[in-house]
């Protein structure tokens, strides 16, 4: 029989990885001793993370996506309870990846396993019905946006917010012209990023569209230069090279962190989700983009209960980046908002204000450690399983 385990994490997406390896790196610190296992990605296992499966590779959004990896994902759901009832962890860390999550934590209710939920599901935006699920199954939502601790206190969910992880990844590191500099970017260009997404179907629907929409501001800005960010986990892939080359409009592919481009540039065209997020950090100028396929959409659409879907603008409560969504996306819209912003210096100058706002709201950095301490407190209450 396989020996007993203190924590198990469950991370199913590139950012609940890094989340994940970062509260196993706190956890760590606060208690050499633990023996944390889970199911993640690459960054779990570095931090000391004991990984059943890899399943990061799995991720995607829409349904064809979903669908085309639910059957391994099954597979490996069956698998992992067999696994626990072994090793008996004393809690279990979930963290956002809410199809698989969820139904994960009803199982462990049956086997009185306390299960911590870190980085909440999106319930407050949509399929709210998961709420009832959360309430019955989790012992502790620890949560990254104030709004959400405001949501969860009024529904009487045990909640905690432990600050924004962001904070402590996103780091500033200098002055705009020094940034540009090392890109190799001359001073008296006007960079603009283009951050359509890490997933190769996120490319897919909203490179196009920005690549339009640099023909537009090109022909009106001649200094304007864009930089398309590639992510790591697409280095080698041809499909972006081959949509560049198509739209014909001159892009310079940068091989390094978005985060860079977000520092240094005088504008993005962003595809809606944390990046906006990190893109306030740096106070960087933003417009927001987002677009799913049609059935998706389809699907989706009615379930949204908030006015915006930005982040940014969710924790402003009000519209303070412009968001072109579906059907909205169009480069001629998106195209005038740019120059706008880029000419406009007291639109400008107000974005960039209100960004600082929503930075402040965040809180202070060392959410991994904060959720970490809240983490170790759920198990030292004695709620462990039974034998």
């Amino acid at each position: 029989m396989e020996s007993k385990k203190d924590i198990l994490i469950v991370a199913g997406e590139p950012s609940g990885d890094l989340h994940g390896a970062n509260l196993a790196k706190e956890l760590y610190q606060l208690n050499l001793d633990l023996v944390i296992c889970g199911v993640g990605g690459d960054k779990m296992a570095e931090a000391g993370v004991e990984l059943y499966f890899n399943i990061i590779e799995l991720a995607g959004i829409g349904i064809s996506e979903v669908f085309k990896n639910i059957v391994r994902l099954r597979k490996v759901f069956k698998k992992l309870i067999d696994i626990i009832k072994k090793i008996r962890p004393k809690a279990i860390v979930l963290i956002d990846f809410p199809e698989f999550n969820l139904r994960l934590a009803k199982e462990m209710k049956r086997l009185n396993i306390p299960v911590i939920y870190y980085i909440s599901p999106q319930v407050w935006a949509w399929r709210r019905g998961r709420v009832k699920t959360i309430s019955r199954y989790i012992e502790k939502m620890l949560v990254i946006f104030p709004f959400e601790e405001e949501f969860y206190q009024k529904l009487e969910i045990p909640v905690e917010f432990v600050g924004n992880p962001l904070l402590d990844i996103a780091i500033p590191h200098g002055d705009k012209e020094v940034l540009k500099d090392n890109l190799g970017i001359s001073k008296d260009k006007v960079l603009i990023g283009l951050l359509p997404g890490s997933r190769e179907s996120e490319i897919k629907k909203h490179l196009p569209i920005m690549l339009e929409v640099a023909k537009i501001v090109g022909k009106e800005i001649s200094e304007a230069e864009f930089v398309f960010p590639m992510h790591p986990s697409l280095a080698g892939n041809i499909f972006a090279d081959r949509i560049i080359s198509q739209k014909k409009v001159i892009v310079r592919i940068f091989s390094g962190e978005a985060t860079e481009i977000m520092q240094a540039a005088d504008l993005i065209l962003v595809a809606s989700g944390t990046a906006t997020l990190e893109a306030a950090r740096y106070s960087c100028p933003m417009v927001i983009i987002y677009k799913i396929s049609f059935l998706t959409w389809l699907l989706v659409r009615p379930l949204i209960k908030v006015p915006f879907v930005g982040l940014v603008n969710l924790i402003a409560k009000e519209k303070i980046v412009p968001e072109y969504l579906q059907f909205q996306a169009n480069p001629g819209k998106i195209a005038r908002e740019c120059l706008s912003l880029l000419r406009d210096e007291e639109k400008r100058s107000d974005m960039i204000n209100n960004l600082h706002l929503v930075r402040q709201s965040l809180g202070e950095p060392g959410a991994s450690r904060q959720a970490a301490r809240a983490v170790l407190k759920t198990i030292e209450k004695g709620n462990h399983p039974s034998p």
